[in-house]
């Protein structure tokens, strides 16, 4: 049986999660692996990975853990990933990461969805681990500040003295 699963955050397993946007270097982790031990059993030929790309986020990255990489398509900041894996013996695990940026312009609130879903020419005997979805919610984050300087430290009457205010957002 071959397997896909996808995550957000490796440490935890989780699928999906909070996405700040206007935030840059979030990574998706996948794993495609063939969970049968036996060496007699049917080696799963031209094993497919195709990776649900949630708009609007856009792609930086896709780089293959394990050796050897594989192709995929597209390579572009956007649209539906899939991988050619070729064969994959028992055990074999295929493990890529995927970085992407959310743009400041996503909206706060939203949901996106993403699905990793695995393939192969032969049929498998259990299809519920060849798909795993994830769910990820946009947040908007403000952080205002403000800075006040002055040319003077001291001011006697009748002098005049300057202040320069500047506001900024830092989320």
């Amino acid at each position: 049986a071959v397997t896909a699963t996808a995550e957000e955050n490796p440490l935890t397993g989780e699928a999906g999660g909070i996405v700040t946007s206007g935030n840059n270097g979030y990574t998706y982790y996948i794993t495609v692996e063939n969970t049968e031990s036996d060496p007699e059993s049917v080696v799963p030929t031209n094993v497919v990975l195709t990776f649900a790309w949630p708009a609007p986020y856009e792609r930086t990255n896709i780089e293959f853990v394990t050796e050897p990489s594989f192709p995929c398509d597209p390579i572009g900041p956007s649209g539906d990933i899939t991988c050619l894996l070729g064969d994959m013996e028992p055990g074999a695990t295929v493990e890529l990461r995927i970085t992407y940026n959310s743009p400041s312009d996503t909206p706060g609130g939203l949901l996106f969805r993403s699905a990793a879903r695995v393939s192969a020419d032969q049929e498998d005997s259990d299809t519920n681990n060849n798909r795993n979805n994830g769910i990820n919610e946009v947040i908007t984050e403000v952080n205002l500040g403000i800075e006040k300087t002055d040319n003077l430290d001291i001011v006697a009457p009748g002098d005049f003295g300057e202040y320069t205010i500047v506001v900024r957002n830092d989320g």
